[in-house]
């Protein structure tokens, strides 16, 4: 009986450990959309409000859909310890661990950029992290779509691999 218990246990923990692998590529398309759905809201209070970039941030993280993105929250907080917004923004890029890579990088580009012109010229480069977003998001999804159903897949037949072995 125990040893029809761990081979259970074996066979779900290689499920496990592919399941994870496929959520980390599902996190990064959600990911892509809830800041995809930030830039977008930046784009349009920016238009309509003409505040500055400190209370624009501060207005979105009051909004349910931008729960999920910590760098935003850390920017204020950095900010209202006196840190400036390029300074404050890169330290919170940087910490935020939900970020891959190439989203951070995106974010470092528009961080540079926001603030640091007329509203014409920040709304310019709004528009292109929103399209640089794009292809990220496109490629995460395709990543997503190939190698998800691959990695549970394989943890699974890992699992009971590794299971037989032990037999």
């Amino acid at each position: 009986m125990l040893k029809i218990l761990g081979i259970i246990f074996i066979i779900l923990s290689g499920a496990g450990i592919g399941a994870q692998a496929s959520g980390k590529l599902k996190k990064k398309t959600e990911m892509c959309l809830s800041v995809g759905g930030f830039l977008r809201e930046l784009s349009v209070i920016m238009k309509y409000s003409c505040d500055t970039l400190f209370i624009l941030l501060s207005e979105l993280s009051e909004r349910e859909s931008m729960k999920n993105l910590a760098f935003l929250f850390c920017t204020i907080d950095n900010m209202n310890k006196g840190l400036p917004f390029p300074a404050a923004w890169r330290v919170s890029v940087e910490r935020d661990k939900a970020l891959d890579k190439e989203l951070s990088e995106m974010l470092f580009s528009l961080g540079e950029c926001l603030g640091t012109s007329d509203m014409e010229g920040q709304l310019m480069c709004i528009k292109r992290a929103e399209e640089e977003l794009s292809a990220i998001y496109e490629n995460a999804l395709c990543q997503y779509r190939k190698k998800g159903r691959l990695y549970r897949s394989m943890g699974l037949l890992g699992g009971m691999t590794a299971a037989l072995l032990l037999c």
